[in-house]
């Protein structure tokens, strides 16, 4: 992927030098380009490049870049789970632990275990051992009927399904939360949709800069 290219009042300046037709520009114009040029940078997409640009240039190069990215009518794209994952130390174990509580996560999954899912935590990092605990799928509250099993819940956005849960102690100070977001089926079909939606070039200011971003339609997929 090409990096995205940054548009400054120096190159305006490099344009005048170098005319258009050979013709130098009047100084006036030289002027009232450089005032107009902060204007342009902080709204690059609303107020024209007093500099002038070619913008068949970029909707030929967006025409072209999204005939490149899009799927082939014969593939399917599916996304089927985003995961996320966070690593507790010692200064932020104890936020796991509220964490957990609050929500009804530190139960323990076999009810016949004595001892709740924190204290394992604690043991795992008293000892120094290692290893994963699984707390399964998570459904949400309203749903527990239809299934069966279900000992943790949790309430998450329509586009998904169910959560999967696995809490791993890494070393004896570090765990690690991951939670797994399954996408319902209309969900994971948003994904190859983005892809196929036409996209264009935008520019994107810099904060406290005369200058902005030209992201081509790569950086957008």
């Amino acid at each position: 992927m090409k990096d995205e290219q940054t548009q400054n009042i120096e190159q305006g300046k490099k344009e005048d030098v170098v005319a258009l037709g050979k013709k130098s520009v009047p100084l006036w114009k030289q002027r009232a380009r450089k005032m107009v040029w902060p204007l342009h940078a902080r709204y690059p997409n609303v107020i024209p490049n007093p500099y002038g640009e070619d913008k068949s240039h970029y909707r030929e190069r967006d025409a072209e870049n999204n005939a490149k990215t899009a799927l082939d009518e014969n593939v399917s794209l599916r996304l089927g789970c985003i995961m996320v994952s966070e690593i507790f130390g010692p200064s932020e174990i104890e936020t796991l632990y509220e964490g957990l509580e609050k929500i009804g996560w530190d139960r323990e999954k076999v009810p016949v275990r004595d001892e709740s899912n924190i204290d394992w935590l604690k043991k795992q990092r008293l000892y120094g051992s290692e290893g994963t605990m699984r707390l399964g799928r998570i459904h949400r509250p309203e749903e527990v009927k239809k299934y069966v099993g279900v000992r943790y819940t949790a309430d998450f956005p329509k586009e998904f399904s169910s959560l999967l849960v696995n809490i791993a102690q890494l070393t004896p100070s570090i765990t690690c939360l991951s939670v797994g977001f399954i996408l319902t089926d209309d969900a994971s079909l948003e994904y190859a949709n983005a892809i196929n939606e036409p996209a264009k070039t935008i520019r994107v200011p810099k904060r406290r800069s005369r200058a902005y971003s030209i992201m081509e339609v790569e950086h957008a997929i």
